[in-house]
C-alpha cells in the first residue's frame, strides 16, 4: 500500500502565524484557537463539533473556534443555526474557503476532526500533524492510522467524548503540546512525506518495468 504524502515543506510549525491568525481575527495573543478545517458537508458532522465546543467553551473561557472550507460562511443558514444554538458567537470565526491553509493550520493549539462518515485519508490531519499541531478526530477512515500516539481519537456522533479530548488536549501545558507536536510532524515525516510517496512510486514502476516480458 501507498499512502499519500505531504509536502512537509510547506506544511511546517510557524510560530509567528499564531500571533498573526489571533490578529486577524481580533482575539486575544494568548486565546486557545480550535480549528476545523473542511466543507459544509453532512458527512463533516459539524454539529457534533459544536455540541462538543459548546461544551469545551464553557470549561475554558479562553477557547474559539475556526473553520474555513467551502460553505463556512456567515451567509450559510444552516450553519448560523448550528451556531446559534450553541451559544458560542463571537467565539466561532469562519473564514470560508482559503489560500493560506499551511499559515492558518500552524496558528492552531488543536485540530478537530468531526466527521461522522465518508473520510478516506483525511488529508488535513496530515497537513496539520506536518505543521506541529495536536489533533482530535473521530475514528472514521484512516484518521486514527495516521494520528497514531501523538493525539487523541474519539468514535463518531459522541460530542461528549469530543469534548472530552478536546479539553484534555487543550489542558496540556505548553512543553507538553510542543512534545506532541514535533512527535506528530516526525511522524509525518517519517511515514507520510511526499518524497517518500514518490520513492514509493517510484519502486513500484521500475519493479513493474523489470517483470515485463518482451
Amino acid at each position: 500500500m501507498i499512502s499519500n504524502g505531504f509536502d512537509t515543506d510547506a506544511f511546517r510549525p510557524a510560530p509567528l502565524s499564531a500571533l498573526s491568525v489571533r490578529d486577524e481575527l481580533g482575539i486575544a495573543p494568548t486565546a486557545q484557537l480550535v480549528g476545523l478545517m473542511g466543507r459544509y458537508h453532512p458527512m463533516k458532522d459539524h454539529e457534533n463539533f459544536f455540541l462538543a465546543a459548546r461544551e469545551v467553551s464553557k470549561a475554558l473561557p479562553n477557547a474559539h473556534f475556526l473553520l474555513a472550507g467551502e460553505g463556512l460562511t456567515n451567509e450559510n443558514k444552516s450553519l448560523a443555526e448550528l451556531i446559534a444554538r450553541s451559544m458560542l458567537g463571537a467565539r466561532v470565526h469562519l473564514l470560508g474557503p482559503r489560500r493560506d491553509m499551511p499559515r492558518l493550520l500552524a496558528s492552531l493549539d488543536v485540530l478537530a476532526s468531526a466527521s461522522a462518515y465518508g473520510e478516506a485519508f483525511p488529508n488535513v490531519i496530515g497537513e496539520a500533524m506536518s505543521c506541529g499541531v495536536v489533533c482530535v478526530a473521530t475514528s472514521v477512515g484512516d484518521s486514527a492510522a495516521i494520528i497514531g500516539d501523538t493525539g487523541y481519537v474519539v468514535p463518531p456522533r459522541d460530542p461528549n467524548e469530543l469534548a472530552a479530548r478536546l479539553k484534555v488536549a487543550l489542558a496540556l501545558s505548553s512543553d507538553e503540546r510542543r512534545l506532541r507536536g514535533e512527535a506528530a510532524r516526525t511522524r509525518i515525516v517519517k511515514m507520510y512525506s511526499l518524497t517518500g510517496c514518490v520513492e514509493d512510486h517510484m519502486q513500484l514502476y521500475q519493479s513493474l518495468a523489470q517483470k515485463r516480458q518482451y
